[in-house]
């Protein structure tokens, strides 16, 4: 992949340095998307004035190659011309500040496979013209996909070197999407390399604060859960407490939260607000992860954790069912119920259960191995192949459950 600073392309010397540095094979994969989402030429959705001849004769290459592109080496030397016509009225002919040379520079960059080159162009066509988001939006859109799969394939295939390039290659091509930075974090977080998980687990947030949607708010849910865990495991107890306190926001009923809220307050030096927590869980004000006499919910919650441990899946599912009433959304518990359900081969139970879990933790592949298996129980091949293709495309996660009685 080639590395090319971004202020290398601000200036028309900085790009003949830029040019200089084009040593990256084309990404084969991005230029083939494109080329299909652009089957018939399609000028600027934006107010762009071309001017110069150059641009224009640019623009004209990138029609001819999309339009009468049918012999691959004829495309190719239509892009490579437009490339270089623009190049020259960039380098040569003052066409710097001319926000529709480095758009139709962009649009050829991704046609020949050119990431780095395209997001360079896109970012100084958007600057010297901002009513072209949306126009260079859509081409980002368009390309994101594809990089982004190839990054969730080797994380599949455990090549998570070669993952982390494309996932950093989509979340700067495309940085309204909190896809790869998300994942970027989770891998960064399993590897103990807390402060570069922060810093795209940051990047997550920012992404998700526009964007409503399920899937989107379900992200933004478990980026900022995860986040709040890493701020405690390196000691910023601050930090912590705003952290977790914001995503008590987002899902008030968390009740791991509340705990790590009270030991975040409690480090913190904020004794008062720890302790007015811990009476609302029930724990003891002196120490936070001290468990009060273990009746009530945590005495299901920890008779659920020994059945199932004992591998007695009927008493498991039974008491995490009770335990659940009280904390609906404890991972640990939905977890050991839709798995002792699948053990116990009660389908219908064992896909409600599945689907409550998923819906806490959407991005747990565990979740949805149980569901999978649940509708294979209950012989709903239609839902069970659905499941797998979910599973499939789902993202890196670093969602676990480990089952320990409370106060252990």
């Amino acid at each position: 992949m080639r590395a090319l600073p971004a202020a290398l392309l601000l200036t028309a010397g900085g790009f003949t340095a830029a040019v200089a540095q084009q040593t990256a094979a084309p990404d084969t994969m991005v230029a083939k998307t494109i080329s299909n989402y652009s089957a018939k030429y399609m000028d600027a959705e934006c107010q762009l004035t071309k001017g110069h001849y150059k641009v224009s004769s640019g623009a004209t290459y990138l029609s001819t190659a999309i339009e009468r592109g049918s012999i691959p080496e004829n495309r190719l030397r239509a892009l490579a011309s437009g490339r270089r016509v623009i190049t020259e009225a960039i380098q040569q002919n003052g066409q710097d500040k001319n926000a529709a040379a480095w758009y139709y520079l962009g649009r050829i960059d991704l046609h020949l496979g050119d990431v780095a080159g395209a997001d360079s162009a896109f970012k100084r066509a958007e600057a010297l013209a901002p009513g072209c988001a949306q126009d260079i939006g859509k081409y980002r859109r368009v390309v994101y996909a594809p990089i982004a799969n190839k990054a969730i394939d080797f994380t599949k295939a455990n090549q998570n070197d070669s993952a982390l390039v494309y996932y950093r290659r989509a979340a700067a091509w495309y940085p309204a999407s909190p896809l790869a930075p998300y994942n970027l974090a989770n891998i960064f977080a399993t590897s103990k390399m807390d402060d570069s998980a922060l810093v795209y687990y940051d990047a997550t947030l920012k992404a998700t604060m526009v964007d409503t949607a399920a899937a989107t708010v379900k992200i933004r849910n478990q980026a900022g859960y995860n986040r709040a865990v890493l701020l405690t495991r390196k000691q910023r107890w601050p930090d912590a407490v705003a952290a977790f306190q914001q995503y008590l926001t987002w899902v008030p009923d968390d009740a791991d939260a509340k705990k790590g809220l009270i030991q975040s307050l409690r480090a913190a030096g904020m004794a008062d607000s720890a302790s007015a927590m811990e009476k609302k869980l029930g724990v003891t004000a002196g120490n936070p992860m001290a468990p009060a006499a273990v009746t009530g919910a945590t005495a299901d919650y920890n008779a659920a954790v020994q059945a199932y441990n004992a591998k007695n899946f009927a008493a498991a599912a039974a008491a995490a069912d009770k335990f659940l009433v009280v904390e609906p959304n404890n991972r640990d518990a939905l977890y050991m119920r839709a798995r002792s359900y699948v053990e116990l081969k009660k389908g219908p139970e064992a896909a409600k259960a599945a689907n409550a879990l998923l819906a806490v933790d959407p991005m747990s592949e565990t979740a949805l191995s149980l569901l999978g298996a649940a509708y294979n129980l209950t012989r709903s091949s239609t839902q069970a192949v659905n499941t797998r293709l979910r599973l499939n495309a789902l993202p890196f996660t670093i969602s676990s459950v480990t089952a320990a009685p409370s106060g252990a």
